[in-house]
């Protein structure tokens, strides 16, 4: 907690061993069809402009982005951060911090309500694999980093 915010961490226990992500669950559930301000999800520029949409905007591919037939290796269509003014002087942003050695997230839509689900972004060539996890380098990590390891 935060004095104007909420952060939260996936942690995990003093035995898991290396392993590869495949996927990430994170869904953000909201109150109402809210306006949103976001750019493109494109994992390979942030050079885009910010456009307005309601939560129910955020859909399918843009024209411009790569399809991908794998349902593994497709992103969102919203890229972080994402602002959602919640009320005529509330706002709140979605994004991401301290990814070490893990993919970056977009955001897509899940349907039948104004929620958004998180689609990670997937490594170059390996399929439906986003990361590949160490536990020696993530220890590591923490001496340049606190907090970075895993607990």
């Amino acid at each position: 907690m935060f004095d104007d915010g909420v952060g939260f961490r996936y942690l995990f226990g003093e035995r898991w061993r290396d392993f590869e992500v495949l996927d990430e669950h994170t869904e953000f559930r909201f109150t109402g069809n809210h306006a949103a301000w976001s750019i493109p999800a494109n994992y390979d520029s942030y050079e885009y402009l910010y456009t307005e949409t309601p939560l129910s905007g955020i859909g399918g591919l843009a024209d411009w982005q790569e399809p991908r037939d794998d349902p593994g290796q497709r992103i969102g269509s919203a890229a972080t951060p994402l602002t959602v003014r919640i009320a005529e002087d509330l706002y709140l942003a979605l994004h991401e911090a301290a990814l070490y050695d893990y993919p970056e997230a977009t955001l897509g839509k899940i349907e039948g309500g104004p929620s958004l689900r998180t689609a990670l972004a997937p490594l170059k060539g390996e399929g439906r694999l986003k990361a590949r996890l160490n536990r020696a380098l993530l220890h590591a990590l923490a001496h340049v980093h606190p907090g970075a390891a895993p607990r």
